[in-house]
């Protein structure tokens, strides 16, 4: 039973879905087989693969072992967990129930009990916050319940058509301007080919409509304007203000997405030379965290952990970011936590003025990223400068050089680092007092472009 699909799904239970699981398992109305309600149990309280004689004869006592009989209970437990998890789906979405409901006595022609069904699942639908895509296509659901049900009751006058068509309409156009954003994003990172010719249509119609007033249409116009070639501020604009306002509107996938075309937005304007979208970019990471959209579970991953930190030491929102460093850190994924929290201390501690303090956090921390490591290593190095520890950077130049020889992954990152630690050496072989010199390296570090630190070696020449 090693490595079978089994196994995989009982470590993705919690122990409250355990305990669910095991009396969806014991209901006759689920499950009828004693056999599967014993091997649900052993996997239950084994660490490791149970031995599968000693299992088989737990579950057939007295019955010669037989491998395909064994076979058949972990591929129908399988089936039963799935059966399970999308049963606990289906109990969490009320709606789809309440339309599940409608939906049903529709087909048995209960015309009198259908009326009432419509009634209680329209009011339970717009009594939520929601208003995306999935809410416009269960209000499509409803509007074509209640225009059937009119037709079936031979009422043929005043039929809903336009409110149904709209609901179509919408929730097709926000589905449609999603795939358009994943195909903009996607041909950025992966340079795909995406046809766009419709999407276009659909974002010529929206240009200017009375829709735009819907939030959750509206952000997915805007996002997929900012992705293109040549965005406007204003749709940024527009977008920060309906996730500052009408976060509710959205499910918490959608937000995670749309939080995330705007932090690219930012830092692509940044990189090109924007400086004001260093505080926008930061007012966005707050806001996100304030409605939860960058934690997964409860956990905050250690990249966005490192570059919401970044987001606000960019606009010297020192004391907010070592707030967040101690709020933040039990949050993080227990792997990476120590690593991940002193390497940010350090940063904080640096941009404070404390170098001591920061060469201290940074002893703790035990790397398992290169780019990581070498961003440790650099700001090592600018203390090292700062403090006039020469033999100490000296040292490190030469190690930090080797080490950036021998990894093959850098990719486009190489040149940054390799830049950085030949400039430094330029630095520090300055001639006091030949002027002609600091400004010829000035002029260097200026033209590069692939020095991502170049405003600290400005500040020395």
């Amino acid at each position: 039973m090693e490595q079978t699909l089994l196994l995989h799904y009982m470590g993705l239970l919690s122990t409250a879905e355990r305990n669910a699981l095991g009396k969806f398992l014991r209901s006759p109305y689920h499950n009828a087989r004693t056999d599967v309600v014993v091997l649900f149990e052993h996997c239950s309280h084994k660490k490791s693969p149970p031995d599968k004689e000693a299992l088989f004869e737990a579950m057939y006592p007295g019955v010669p072992f037989q491998a395909k009989q064994l076979s058949y209970a972990v591929s129908y437990l399988t089936q039963l967990i799935e059966d399970f998890w999308a049963q606990e789906q289906y109990q969490k979405a009320a709606q789809e129930q309440a339309l599940g409901l409608v939906e049903y006595l529709q087909e048995r022609k209960a015309d009198r009990f259908t009326e009432r069904a419509i009634r209680q699942a329209t009011g339970a639908l717009h009594r939520t916050s929601l208003r995306n895509a999935d809410h416009f296509r269960r209000s499509y659901r409803l509007h074509n319940a209640a225009l059937r049900s009119q037709l079936h009751g031979g009422r043929s006058r005043d039929l809903p058509i336009q409110p149904l068509n709209e609901a179509h309409e919408k929730a097709f156009f926000i589905e449609k301007l999603q795939l358009g954003c994943m195909g903009r994003s996607l041909r950025t990172v992966a340079n795909t080919a995406v046809d766009e010719r419709f999407t276009e249509v659909i974002v010529g119609f929206l240009d200017g409509h009375p829709w735009l007033s819907e939030p959750v249409l509206s952000a997915w116009y805007n996002a997929y304007q900012m992705l293109g070639a040549n965005p406007q501020n204003v749709f940024f604009d527009t977008l920060k203000g309906i996730l500052e306002q009408h976060g509710a509107a959205f499910s918490a996938g959608e937000k995670h997405d749309l939080f995330l075309v705007a932090v690219n937005y930012c830092i692509r304007r940044i990189n090109s030379g924007d400086g004001a979208f260093a505080h926008a970019l930061f007012e966005i990471y707050k806001n996100g965290l304030q409605q939860e959209v960058f934690l997964d579970n409860g956990t905050i991953t250690r990249w966005t952990y490192n570059n919401i930190i970044n987001a606000a030491l960019k606009v010297q929102e020192i004391d907010w970011a070592m707030a967040f460093l101690e709020q933040y850190r039990p949050k993080l994924e227990p792997a990476h936590r120590d690593t991940s929290y002193y390497f940010n201390q350090a940063r904080c501690w640096y941009e404070r003025g404390n170098l001591p303090a920061a060469l201290r956090a940074l002893t703790r921390i035990e790397y398992d990223d290169v780019l990581q490591n070498l961003s440790a290593k650099t700001l090592q190095i600018k203390i090292y400068y700062e403090t006039a520890s020469w033999q100490a950077l000296d040292s490190l130049l030469d190690s930090t050089a080797i080490y950036i020889r021998r990894k093959k992954v850098l990719g486009y990152h190489k040149e940054n680092y390799t830049n950085i630690v030949r400039f430094v050496r330029r630095l520090t072989a300055l001639p006091p007092g030949d002027r002609a010199s600091r400004v010829a390296l000035r002029e260097e570090v200026e033209a590069c472009t692939g020095l991502l630190e170049k405003n600290w070696f400005l500040r020395f020449l």
